[in-house]
């Protein structure tokens, strides 16, 4: 019991710790959209959002914003992951330690980053503006343009990781048997090819790996 007491105490500092600053914060919101003031149930508060053409604006803006993340993250990440993975360059070890950069940097310092490079008194306004005379800057950050891009920037690691890991666990007996088969570079054979290890590979662009005998 002893022994056990360490585990069972820091088990339970952590439920604590999920409790106060997770489900009790979420509960407590949910508790506040369907009642009033005096605690009544009501769903007025549901009714004035969606007839609040404000509210309706920033709901629409943050699905767009959405949408738009994962697309360019899941484009950039898997793009990464694929020349991670099928490429030997030079630096590529580096290249791949400096693309979880975003993961472990605080988010005021990439903040703080992008207003110094890109804002519209960065580094990037200020040579552009010097070499082509320009008179005014580029937006580059400030609208939902700029949103999609830092979020992007910043999420792309986490699609790159996990592509990396499946499809480092394809099986490469698979590619090693399209190659025998007369699969060569051109476009044709290449597209022969996938067709012929996604239908026994499929499973592994989930994250694992499944292979039919």
């Amino acid at each position: 019991m002893g022994k056990r007491l360490p585990l069972v105490v820091g088990v339970a500092l952590i439920w604590l710790f999920l409790g106060l600053f997770l489900v009790y914060p979420l509960t407590r919101i949910f508790y506040d959209a369907v009642t009033d003031e005096a605690g009544r149930f009501t769903l007025a508060n549901f009714h004035d959002f969606f007839t609040d053409r404000f509210y309706l604006r920033s709901l629409w803006n943050s699905m767009v914003l959405g949408v738009a993340t994962v697309i360019s993250s899941s484009v950039l990440g898997i793009a990464v992951a694929f020349l991670l993975v099928r490429y030997d360059f030079r630096g590529r070890d580096l290249f791949s330690y400096l693309t979880i950069i975003p993961i472990i940097s605080p988010p005021l310092v990439g903040v703080l980053g992008f207003t110094f490079i890109l804002g519209r008194a960065g580094t990037v306004n200020v040579l552009l503006m010097d070499w082509f005379d320009m008179l005014k800057p580029v937006n580059f950050l400030y609208g939902i343009h700029g949103v999609v891009l830092v979020e992007t920037l910043h999420l792309f690691p986490m699609i790159t990781l996990n592509v990396v890991d499946a499809l480092g666990k394809i099986d490469p007996a698979l590619e090693e048997a399209a190659e025998v088969g007369g699969f060569g570079n051109d476009g044709q054979d290449r597209q022969a090819g996938a067709r012929a290890i996604e239908s026994d590979g499929k499973p592994v662009f989930f994250g694992e790996t499944g292979i039919d005998e």
